[in-house]
C-alpha cells in the first residue's frame, strides 16, 4: 500500500476523438458515467494511500465529456489537499469560457496533440486542424502557465519536426512517445505491439505505483486494462483486502498465466 502515487478514476468512458493509436476509434459505445456516490467513496477510500501524490480523474477517455469535472476536481482538492491533479485532454472541449477554471483547477495540464501540420493532426487525431490552431493560441496567450503536450511518434513525422513545431513556446514540456498497443488492445498500423509473457520476475512499475477504478468503481491492473478484462477489486472493499487482491494478482503473472500483461511492454 505504501507504494501506490498515482490514482486514476474513470469519471466518463467515453471519447470526442478518433485517434489512430488509441483503441476507442474501434470500440463506439454508449458512455458510461461514474456516479457521484462512487466517486465520493473513492476519494475517501484512498485518502488512506500514505504516499499519494496524484489524482487523475480520466483513463483514456476524454475527461471534458464529464459535465461535472471541475465539480469532482473540487471535491478532490477539498478532501485530499496535498495531491496534485492531472487532466489530459485533447482540447477539443476547451473553448474561452472554461479555459482559465482549467488553469487554475489542474496542477498538470496535458494535451494530446499528435501532428505537426494541418494533415499529421487530422490524419492522426481524426481532429480538425482548427482545434490545434486554437490549442496553440490559448497556450500562447498565457506564457506563465505550463503545458505538457503528449505527442505519439508515428511514421508521419519526426521527433526533430516536433521539436520545431513548439520551438517558440517557453511554457511547454513536450513529452514524446511511440504509440503501443496498450496490452495488445489497439488494431492501428500506427502502433507497435509486444508478447512479453510475464514470469517469475514480474514486477511491473505501472502497477506497483498506480490504483486504477474504472466508471463501475471496480479496480483494473492497469489503465492499458481497457476492456476491464481484469477485475480484481472494487471500491466496496477495506484497502487492506484491495492490497491483498493486488498480490494475488502479481502472484497470477508470476505463475504464467494468461492476464493482459503478456502483450505489454512494462510486464517485466
Amino acid at each position: 500500500m505504501n507504494r501506490i502515487k498515482k490514482v486514476q478514476i474513470e469519471t466518463i468512458r467515453d471519447c470526442n476523438g478518433k485517434c489512430r493509436i488509441c483503441n476507442y476509434r474501434d470500440e463506439r459505445h454508449k458512455p458510461f458515467y461514474m456516479t457521484d456516490q462512487i466517486f465520493n467513496k473513492i476519494v475517501q477510500q484512498v485518502s488512506e494511500l500514505p504516499n499519494l501524490e496524484t489524482v487523475c480523474p480520466y483513463n483514456h477517455g476524454e475527461p471534458f465529456l464529464d459535465p461535472n469535472l471541475f465539480g469532482r476536481i473540487r471535491y478532490i482538492k477539498a478532501h485530499l489537499p496535498d495531491v496534485s491533479i492531472e487532466v489530459s485532454t485533447n482540447g477539443l472541449l476547451l473553448h474561452e469560457r472554461n479555459i482559465d477554471a482549467f488553469c487554475s483547477l489542474v496542477d498538470d495540464r496535458w494535451i494530446s496533440f499528435h501532428g505537426v501540420n494541418p494533415f499529421t493532426y487530422e490524419y492522426t487525431m481524426g481532429l480538425l486542424w482548427s482545434n490545434a490552431e486554437k490549442l496553440r493560441r490559448f497556450i500562447k496567450d498565457r506564457p506563465e502557465t505550463k503545458f505538457v503536450i503528449s505527442i505519439g511518434l508515428t511514421s508521419k513525422y519526426t521527433i526533430e519536426q516536433v521539436q520545431d513545431f513548439w520551438a517558440c513556446y517557453d511554457n511547454v514540456k513536450l513529452m514524446t512517445f511511440v504509440p503501443r498497443s496498450r496490452a495488445g488492445n489497439i488494431k492501428s498500423d500506427e502502433v507497435e505491439s509486444f508478447y512479453n509473457p510475464s514470469n517469475e520476475d514480474f514486477d511491473c512499475w505501472r502497477f506497483n505505483l498506480f490504483l486504477v477504478y474504472n466508471t463501475r468503481g471496480d479496480l483494473v491492473p492497469c489503465s492499458n486494462d481497457i476492456r476491464n478484462e481484469h477485475v480484481y477489486a472494487n471500491y466496496k472493499m477495506p484497502m487492506k483486502d484491495i492490497m491483498r487482491e493486488r498480490e494475488r494478482f502479481r502472484e497470477q503473472n508470476r505463475e504464467g498465466k494468461r492476464t493482459i500483461c503478456w502483450k505489454c511492454e512494462n510486464a517485466n
